[in-house]
């Protein structure tokens, strides 16, 4: 991608978030690690956006093309989002209110149904 783009889709992305839950807090890379129950859950949150409402948890994947909102890649997005609200649930007594998939390549935002 030409640096352009990129400026271009975070531009998107943080419009999106402004519009969505405005004056929210937006961590980046948020890192998790939580036991729930016998299971060990690691990894990397890309974005944390802690909104008034609860928490929200944003995902990019990269690849190119739009994901199929009943295919594969998708369920296999909503299976690691509702790991990582677990873990982040666990760590704060806080609730995930919604998961979305960002896809810069493409310029989409979808809402993942967790569950």
């Amino acid at each position: 991608l030409a640096p352009h783009d990129l400026v271009a889709a975070s531009d998107r992305l943080a419009a999106f978030l402004a519009e969505r839950y405005p004056g929210a807090a937006v961590m980046h890379e948020w890192p998790v690690h939580a036991e729930v129950g016998a299971q060990a859950i690691r990894g990397r949150i890309d974005l944390l956006v802690d909104a008034p409402e609860g928490l929200v948890l944003v995902d990019h994947k990269s690849f190119p093309g739009a994901i199929d909102p009943e295919g594969e890649r998708l369920a296999s997005v909503a299976g690691q989002l509702a790991l990582y609200a677990r873990a982040v649930e666990a760590a704060t007594g806080r609730s995930v209110v919604a998961w979305w998939m960002h896809q810069p390549v493409v310029g989409v935002v979808r809402r993942v149904v967790v569950g």
